[in-house]
């Protein structure tokens, strides 16, 4: 018998095309989903809450650190703690005026030779997170700050100071380092308010270019 070639029917060609398609979408699905989350969490893009406020204060003041390598908005009137080790440094800051269970507070840490992804990092962070039986995560999200892609993670804790923060994270990678921004609260009143304010505090910051 002669080898023959039987052409497959139009509607199996029509339908094999159409699987291979939904394959394809499916695939591409996949990734941008994968991209689009951290550690199971969604990431949200743009600021937290959409936080809008002038600061048109002038009792704030543009903090220089001491090695040049950040600045940031602050208020003249809180404390300053600065802090240092072998491979960070950085500075706390706190609304002194209030009691211990209505302050907020900022914390910025620089972290020196960090090789991995911005991305990575925060993984990493996030994993560290989810170990705490303290510690719940709320939302996390993408943003810029001084033009610079950057995370955010919304938690807040169960202990006894029902403390709820914002972590800020970006990467120079010039230099490799990677900068965080912490913001605090504490107590259960107008919490997205009182962190709002810091977030816009926080949007101030500017890496030193070397």
């Amino acid at each position: 018998m002669p080898n023959i070639f039987i052409l497959p029917s139009l509607p199996h060609i029509k339908m094999k095309k159409k699987l291979q398609i939904l394959m394809l979408i499916l695939i591409f699905t996949g990734c941008v989903n994968k991209e689009r989350k951290i550690e199971g969490f969604v990431i949200n893009e743009g600021r937290f809450e959409k936080c809008i406020e002038k600061m048109a204060n002038p009792n704030f003041f543009y903090y220089q650190d001491t090695l040049e390598k950040f600045r940031i908005k602050l208020p003249r009137d809180w404390w300053l703690e600065k802090s240092e080790s072998e491979e960070k440094y950085g500075i706390t800051t706190v609304d002194s005026s209030l009691n211990q269970n209505e302050t907020r507070l900022i914390a910025v840490t620089v972290i020196e030779r960090i090789k991995t992804s911005l991305k990575e990092y925060v993984s990493s962070e996030i994993k560290s997170m989810n170990t705490d039986s303290t510690m719940f995560i709320q939302k996390i999200g993408k943003q810029q700050i001084d033009s610079l892609e950057s995370f955010w993670v919304n938690y807040k804790t169960n202990d006894k100071l029902k403390t709820n923060g914002i972590l800020n994270y970006l990467k120079d990678n010039k230099s490799d380092r990677i900068f965080i921004i912490h913001s605090i609260v504490f107590g259960d009143t107008e919490v997205d308010t009182r962190l709002c304010h810091l977030q816009n505090l926080v949007m101030t910051f500017r890496i030193n270019k070397e």
